[in-house]
């Protein structure tokens, strides 16, 4: 990938990849966010997204691992913001799967299931719920709440949801 310098708003190395090499942290001014480290071939691109956590996140699978710089890593807009996604996403779904019933929209092909064990909640379509079913026994499907994503329906448990009995 091929940044001209009059492009680049922000660089700085901003950690280590598992091989000892760093890895330099570009923001362009047009909003793009990408992180680059050595190889014997060069510069290589390890991410580049619009969004600087969903940026890190995929540098950090592609190079195996990266120890991020105390000040990169601590940031409010670096990795603390992809660490609490995670917990965010599930209060947001968990708010709205049981929110109140009764919304105009069409049933969606998704819906949302709740593993009470685990305590996750995703976003599944029909098909992909009911090929995950059969490694589950009848008591562990106990442990999981569907609801359609239109929320034209209440949740229930697996077990019970009139879409998968």
């Amino acid at each position: 990938m091929m940044i001209d310098k009059h492009m680049i708003a922000e660089q700085k190395v901003v950690g280590k990849t598992k091989a000892d090499t760093p890895v330099l942290y570009v923001m362009t001014h047009g909003g793009l966010f990408g992180f680059f480290t050595k190889s014997k071939k060069g510069v290589e691109t390890l991410a580049t997204a619009p969004h600087k956590a969903i940026a890190a996140w995929m540098a950090e699978k592609k190079a195996g691992g990266i120890r991020w710089n105390e000040d990169f890593a601590k940031s409010e807009d670096g990795l603390a913001d992809l660490r609490k996604s995670k917990a965010d996403r599930f209060r947001k779904y968990h708010k709205l799967m049981f929110s109140q019933q009764g919304t105009d929209l069409k049933k969606s092909e998704y819906y949302f299931v709740y593993d009470m064990k685990q305590s996750e909640i995703g976003l599944l379509t029909k098909d992909e719920i009911k090929k995950r079913m059969g490694n589950f026994s009848g008591e562990d499907l106990k442990n999981f709440v569907v609801r359609n994503a239109s929320l034209s329906d209440r949740p229930d448990l697996l077990v019970y949801h009139k879409e998968f009995v």
